[in-house]
């Protein structure tokens, strides 16, 4: 509708605490609409969605029209710096790897579509409101290493985390597809005919 009417709009998500909402630029201000909310749902305080659902903010981004995408988790609630430092097992720094982070403010593991990508140094900062998360860093490389950790941040403070990468466990497709195919239809197999070995069903056969 804003848009229709000519008006800047952007839509909010926060997708950690499971919620999203759009901001309207209305004279040089972004005006906040809820509309799950209603009439009373216009002109919000940014502050409404962590202290009016008593839950921390995560993070939270605006997407515009022409698909741009902009950090605005500072509007909604204090945050934090985290400089995550990532090393192989060797203690070498592991460059070009991924961390996710999941929030657990509102329910278990939300994706916050928060991400960041090491440098050669194996660092990577990232920015984010109070709250427990938990943290999941990967390499795509042939090493395949992994890490998946709990961390808790409080605000207005400055973070600085070490995850010690290992080799992931990948089990090959093929191992599976025997798993599926052949090993599980014989593990059924071998229940049918122990449970046909049962006395009680033995006894029951001799009276018939």
């Amino acid at each position: 509708m804003a848009n229709i009417a000519n008006l800047t709009v952007r839509s909010v998500h926060n997708n950690g605490e499971d919620h999203n909402w759009d901001e309207v630029l209305i004279n040089g201000n972004w005006i906040i609409v809820d509309p799950t909310m209603g009439v009373k749902g216009f002109n919000l305080s940014p502050r409404v969605f962590e202290e009016g659902r008593n839950l921390n903010i995560s993070y939270v981004f605006a997407e515009y029209p022409n698909g741009t995408i902009g950090d605005i988790t500072f509007r909604y609630t204090n945050t934090s710096n985290i400089t995550f430092l990532l090393l192989d097992e060797d203690k070498e720094p592991v460059s070009n790897a991924t961390i996710i982070i999941y929030s657990n403010n509102y329910k278990k593991n939300l994706k916050t579509y928060l991400n960041c990508t090491t440098n050669y140094e194996g660092k990577c900062n990232l920015i984010l409101g109070e709250g427990y998360y938990t943290i999941i860093a990967e390499t795509h490389d042939e090493r395949k290493l992994y890490n998946k950790t709990e961390i808790k941040i409080e605000e207005n403070k400055n973070y600085e985390k070490t995850l010690l990468l290992k080799p992931k466990i990948v089990i090959p497709n093929i191992i599976i597809n025997t798993i599926y195919n052949i090993l599980l239809p014989v593990f059924l197999w071998l229940i049918i005919v122990f449970y046909l070995e049962l006395p009680i069903f033995n006894i029951n056969k001799r009276s018939d």
